[in-house]
């Protein structure tokens, strides 16, 4: 290796030590790649529309459960999973609701 690539490679090095920014490693990060994404999920499935649709398949199934009288096995199955689907929905804004005197200290 001649002189000229060392003092090239050691003239690298102090730029990028000087400048920590340039480095993948830097403090300056926004974050991991899939944050953006997945706060985007996450307003999605608890806005209001969300927890509309929610609400309208927790009320829909549950009234075909309990009134519905003789329906086919496969329909009560497909009601459970409605049934469940909105449960999860509205988890966060039921749990939001009951405890928020609890967070507002």
């Amino acid at each position: 290796m001649n002189t000229r690539t060392r003092t090239l490679q050691f003239g690298l090095f102090l730029g990028l030590f000087w400048q920590p920014d340039l480095l993948w490693a830097s403090s300056t990060s926004t974050g991991l790649p899939w944050e953006t994404p997945m706060n985007t999920i996450r307003d999605s499935l608890t806005g209001p529309v969300a927890v509309s649709i929610g609400a309208i398949g927790f009320f829909v199934a549950g009234g075909l459960l309990i009134f519905g009288g003789e329906i086919a096995d496969f329909t009560k199955r497909v009601m459970y999973a409605v049934l469940a689907a909105s449960v999860m929905l509205l988890g966060g804004t039921i749990v939001s609701t009951l405890f928020t005197t609890a967070t507002r200290i």
